[in-house]
């Protein structure tokens, strides 16, 4: 399903829709890049309270949960990413495995599967 039939589909039910701010930093840094401007306004109606989708914030404890998936993926052998590099996808799952309440469904809407997969099954963190 396309992304945005995808988030439509998604924003029409009871479902609470966040944009991470990790996430929001690597769109914002290519968009900006590449000087797209119209999908930089796209970007910003999408940040907007009256969208109905939440911005989550970046915290320290979602970065020591991310700090904790990279160094146990790396001391088991499964980097996700050259060992200088900030590993945005570390930040992204610390995120998400903090954003939910018991009993939530965490979705993250990505086309990096394998690395998602990775931090699900090979990490010892109690998803909640």
């Amino acid at each position: 399903m396309p992304c945005l039939a995808w988030l439509k589909a998604i924003s029409a039910t009871s479902a609470a829709v966040f944009i991470p701010e990790i996430a929001h930093y690597e769109v914002r840094r290519e968009l900006i890049r590449i000087r797209a401007v119209g999908s930089l306004r796209r970007l910003e109606h999408y940040l907007d309270p009256n969208s109905g989708m939440k911005h989550l914030t970046l915290t320290t404890d979602a970065m020591i949960k991310a700090a904790e998936f990279w160094a146990f993926l790396r001391q088991t052998g499964i980097p996700t990413a050259s060992p200088d590099a900030l590993d945005a996808d570390a930040i992204l799952a610390g995120q998400a495995v903090l954003a939910g309440q018991p009993g939530d469904t965490v979705t993250i809407a990505t086309t990096n599967i394998p690395i998602f997969t990775t931090f699900y099954y090979h990490t010892p963190v109690q998803y909640r």
